[in-house]
Parts: C-alpha cells; sequence; structure tokens
C-alpha cells in the first residue's frame, strides 16, 4: 500500500500566479493520469465548478494542463452534482473533446460526496478535496483507494447507473456486499 500523499497546505503564491500547493496538487493529479492506459473516471460533485472569482477560461486551462499530459486515455467520464456545477464550464470541457481525440461522458448524482480519480477500472485516487480547491486554502490529501473498496464504488457505479454500459465490469448477479 502506497503513503498518502500531502498536496495541500496553503496558499503560498509563486511567479505563475498560483500557489506552490495548488501547482504541486495539479501536479500529482496529472502523474496519476500519466500513467493510465485508456480510461479515467472522475468522480467531483463540484468538478464543474471554478473556485470563486476564478474565470471559465483559467479554469479550463488548469483542467487543461492536468489532461494534456496523457496520449493513451480514451475515455473521461465525469460523474458531478448539478446543483453544483456551471453549465459555462461544463460545456467548455465538453468541447475538450476535438483538441485531445478522447471521447467525454458524463452523469450527474446526489449520491456521491466523496471526490475519487479512477483509472482503467483498476486503480483509483481518493481526494480531499474538489479539483477547483485543491492546494488554495486548506490542507487536503490525495490516498490510494483500497483494492475492496475500489471494486465495491464500482459496484455501487453500475448498480445506479452512473457510468456508461461500455465501462462496466463487475458482474453483479456474482458479486457480494463485504458487510
Amino acid at each position: 500500500m502506497g503513503h498518502p500523499t500531502l498536496f495541500s497546505i496553503g496558499p503560498i503564491a509563486t511567479l505563475a500566479g498560483k500557489s506552490k500547493h495548488r501547482k504541486s496538487g495539479l501536479e500529482k493529479i496529472r502523474y496519476f493520469i500519466s500513467r493510465l492506459q485508456a480510461e479515467l473516471i472522475i468522480i467531483d460533485p463540484y468538478f464543474y465548478n471554478a473556485a470563486n472569482k476564478q474565470s471559465v477560461d483559467d479554469y479550463m486551462k488548469e483542467i487543461s494542463g492536468v489532461l494534456c499530459w496523457f496520449e493513451r486515455v480514451k475515455r473521461i467520464h465525469v460523474i458531478y452534482n448539478r446543483k453544483y456545477h456551471d453549465r459555462e464550464i461544463r460545456e467548455a470541457f465538453m468541447k475538450l473533446q476535438r483538441e485531445y481525440s478522447c471521447k467525454f461522458t458524463d452523469t450527474h448524482t446526489k449520491l456521491i460526496h466523496d471526490r475519487i480519480w479512477m483509472g482503467d477500472r483498476s486503480t483509483a485516487r481518493l481526494l480531499g478535496s474538489s479539483f477547483n480547491s485543491i492546494g488554495r486554502n486548506k490542507i487536503s490529501f490525495m490516498l490510494p483507494l483500497p483494492s475492496q473498496d475500489l471494486t465495491d464504488l464500482q459496484y455501487f457505479l453500475q448498480e445506479n447507473k452512473l457510468i456508461p454500459d461500455d465501462m462496466q465490469i463487475i458482474d453483479t448477479t456474482i458479486y457480494e456486499e463485504p458487510f
């Protein structure tokens, strides 16, 4: 099991205009994505919502900066909360498909509170903060999701129809809940 990865301890401005902690947090996410082979599922209720006083363009530059480091990922699926989304950001995100030759899909739900980035149906990271808040002003961690929790999450996503049919991998007829 890996060690927890601390990536956010407060806002200290750099010459680039971002806190060094935000930059570090985004780099850790970028590294996670760079190791993937095919697909990424982003579970973040606030993913389509920029930070306070941040322009749509600036937020999209940050998203693009994280996603531009991979070439193999061909599918990104976002699970968000419609109550907390900005329509303009969602539309801008969907337009990125053209730049990356990557299929983007999404769905909304109120059923998930946590922020989880799952790659290739085999690995996941639990983020203590939404993408828009990483490294801004509160401590936050990025932790590996244990194997059984990943399986439980995949089952939950399938049972609640939160992922497209072509992303499902668990045979729910034989799955046994651990508790």
